[in-house]
This record gives C-alpha cells, structure tokens and sequence, in this order.
C-alpha cells in the first residue's frame, strides 16, 4: 500500500469490492452467497454515509427506480437464510444485514447475550423489557414463526401498538437473540423468525474468540470492505 492514494484510486477500489473477487457481479443464490462469504458482512441496500458495499450494488439487476434495492436482493434476504448460507436480520444500525457465517462468532461475541439466559431469565435479570421477553418466548415455542402470525399471537399484549412490537424485532435482533430464517417472496415479502441458535451451523457458537479478537478482526474486514 503507497503511503497515499487519490480520490480516484479510492473510487476504483470501491467499484472492485462491489463484486467478487474474480470481477463478477452477482446473480444466483450461489453468487450471492459467496459475496457475503467474500465480504464476512454486507447490507442489504446501500447505507447513505457508509462506504460498505451492498449486496443490492453487486447485484447484476438494476436497482427498483427511486429505490437502491434490486429484485435479486429483495430474494437473497429470504432465500439465502432460508438456505443456511450466511445470516440475516437487522443486527446493525437498524439495517438488514447479511453476516457471513465465518464472522458471526465475532459479532455475537460483541453484541450477543451476554450470558445464556433467554425468555423469562432474561426477563427477570433485566436484560429484557417485557416486549422483547414475549417475542423471544414466543419465538422459542412456536419458531420458525412468521410475522403475520407473531403479530396476531401478541397483537393483545402490546395494545395493538405496532411500533411497539417493531421495536421488540429490532431489539431482539440486534441482539442477537433471533433472525430470519426464511419467507414468503409474494407482494412485499414476510419474514420467518427463528432464534439464533437454532439457525446457526452446528457448533459455531460452542468456542466463541475474545472480545479483542472480535474487535481486530471485524475492523480489518471493515477497512478491506471500505478501501479505507
């Protein structure tokens, strides 16, 4: 690496991280799924003010007009976790998100539970708010569960407060407690919800790198991601 480099061999660097490794864009489940391997984490729309490369801007199809998603990418986010090639949910900035399997023990270590409890444990130790605590017991005796039907089974206990329950997804994601597993690709799209450990790979979570190797790996693949 020169001591400095222009604006435009920036650019021309970011341009090459928007595809694989071998120059292509992405078109089948198989592409995608290797370019959330190839990236460790990528999101699944571009993030204004993030130089993260999206999964929708490797994608070969041009993006929805007015929109910065692709019709590949709006399928990559049911079908690849449905498929068990990489994981999916909104785990950062409130964005969905592909987390490849390879780096998921690193984010779990950082922004998973802190200690197994789970349901009402969690609950009682104050991890939880009552919200989140009913959609993750939910979650773990009915998953894998959609959202349609997630909302109806909690519909009375959050007062039909549908930002309420919102916020309980996203809480629970970025937790790491939950994510999709799956959905229905008709009209807009329904997620399925499982919990983390039941969709990740057999063992992956058994022996989990520390904190600080978390922290150095995840930042290294930021930097290769963003160039600099």
């Amino acid at each position: 690496m020169p001591d400095s480099i222009t604006p435009g061999d920036v650019a021309r660097r970011r341009e090459a991280v928007r595809r694989l490794k071998d120059g292509r864009q992405v078109f089948t489940d198989e592409d995608a799924a290797r370019f959330v391997d190839e990236r460790a984490f990528t999101p699944l729309m571009h993030l204004s003010g993030c130089a993260l490369p999206s999964i929708s801007e490797a994608d070969s199809r041009e993006t929805w007009e007015g929109f910065d998603i692709t019709d590949g990418a709006w399928r990559w986010k049911e079908t690849l976790p449905e498929a068990h090639l990489c994981a999916y949910g909104k785990f950062l900035r409130n964005r969905g998100f592909f987390v490849a399997w390879r780096a998921f023990p690193a984010f779990y270590r950082l922004y998973g539970p802190a200690d197994d409890s789970a349901g009402a444990d969690a609950f009682a130790d104050g991890l939880l708010g009552r919200m989140e605590m009913l959609v993750l017991t939910t979650i773990a005796d009915r998953g894998p569960i959609d959202s349609r039907r997630l909302g109806r089974e909690l519909k009375r206990d959050f007062g039909g407060n549908r930002t309420r329950f919102e916020q309980a997804l996203g809480t629970l994601q970025t937790g790491f407690r939950m994510m999709v597993s799956g959905g229905d690709l008709a009209g807009w799209s329904l997620h399925r919800w499982d919990l983390v450990e039941r969709l990740v790979p057999t063992g992956l979570l058994d022996e989990l790198p520390s904190g600080e190797a978390s922290r150095i790996a995840l930042l290294r693949q930021y930097v290769e991601n963003t160039v600099v």
